[in-house]
Parts: structure tokens; C-alpha cells; sequence
């Protein structure tokens, strides 16, 4: 967190009925909107993957730019490419396609 950061309460489970503390965590608007479900219809049907042509391109958005992780063959090998990435740069506020579920 940058200092001056407003804050907003997070769900940790990501249902926002849950509010036992335990599921509560401070977070910059920014931490909490990369933690939301993927409800966006990208073709491809994964969360930072986009159909380009046969292939599906894997992407992720950060500091105000979009980084291209690269073109694969299948729409899962570009969400498991995503999913990486995004454990790295946004750590515990990271929503994987795959793995540890909320």
C-alpha cells in the first residue's frame, strides 16, 4: 500500500454477506477489484485470456499497462500462463482460473 491509499474492506472468501472477521482485510480499490470473479466474455472464457485468430493470448493489466504473456494453443495453457503471473504480481488479492479457490 502507497501511503495516502484510501481503503476499502475486502471479502476475503469473496462473499461480501461473510463479514466474521477472520474473512475482512484491508485493501486499496485497485486490490479489491482484481480479487472479483471473471464475468467478462472474452471468447475464450478465462479470466486474462483472449482469443487472437487459432490461438489465445494471455494478458494481464498492472500499474496501468497491459503486459502480453504470449500466444498459446489452448485457451487453458494461456489461464494457467495468467494464473502465474498473477499470483506473482498481485500476491493474496491474486484470482487464479485454476488452483486454490477462494
Amino acid at each position: 500500500l502507497k501511503r495516502g491509499d484510501p481503503l476499502e474492506v475486502d471479502h476475503k472468501n469473496g462473499n461480501t454477506l461473510d463479514n466474521q472477521r477472520h474473512n475482512l482485510r484491508p485493501a486499496t480499490h485497485a486490490q479489491n477489484m482484481r480479487y472479483r470473479k471473471f464475468v467478462g466474455v472474452s471468447g475464450a472464457g478465462y479470466k486474462g485470456v483472449a482469443q487472437q485468430g487459432r490461438r489465445y493470448l494471455a494478458r494481464i493489466k498492472y500499474g496501468g499497462r497491459v503486459y502480453e504473456l504470449g500466444l498459446y494453443e489452448t485457451p487453458e495453457e494461456a489461464a494457467r500462463a495468467y494464473d502465474q503471473e498473477a499470483r506473482i504480481v498481485f500476491k493474496e488479492f491474486a484470482l487464479a482460473n485454476f488452483g486454490a479457490a477462494r
